[in-house]
């Protein structure tokens, strides 16, 4: 008898626990838009740091090719230099090419955001009662009808 109690008891103890659930909500307007400019963000971020890191490799290659040929030695030695270019231009290529995926996401979160259903947005209107037509913020409800 205890053993059975015991077992609907853990029963019950197991079927409340909160475990990995799935949010089947629809996700907002703002959501989305918050998502896709953290993404698109990151993306131009680590593309303009890759570019950067290629150039400056490329500079310091071109550099000790420049150096290395006008030294009368025939050292077929790669020097510190061309290295760290060669490194910096492998690490800015990588780079530059793992911004092209977030940049992608970054965009279809945008599409995503401007096919929710129904959003708040702050909108200005002119403001007749003071002079010079101010603009006022006025909360307004849209409503997207997907036909």
């Amino acid at each position: 008898m205890k053993k059975i109690f015991a077992c609907f008891l853990a029963t019950l103890l197991f079927t409340t626990c909160f475990s990995q659930r799935r949010a089947y909500e629809s996700k907002s307007y703002d959501y989305y838009m918050i998502k896709s400019q953290h993404l698109k963000t990151t993306g131009w971020i680590l593309l303009g740091s890759g570019v950067g890191m290629m150039t400056v490799g490329i500079v310091l290659i071109a550099n000790d090719v420049n150096n290395t040929s006008n030294n009368y030695n025939n050292n077929d030695d790669v020097s510190g230099k061309a290295l760290t270019g060669a490194i910096l231009f492998s690490a800015g290529f990588v780079a530059s090419i793992g911004s092209i995926p977030l940049l992608v996401i970054g965009g279809v979160m945008h599409k995503k955001a401007m096919r929710a259903s129904a959003f708040l947005n702050v909108e200005k209107v002119p403001d007749s009662r003071i002079s010079g037509i101010p603009l006022q913020p006025f909360p307004a409800l849209g409503v997207r009808i997907n036909l």
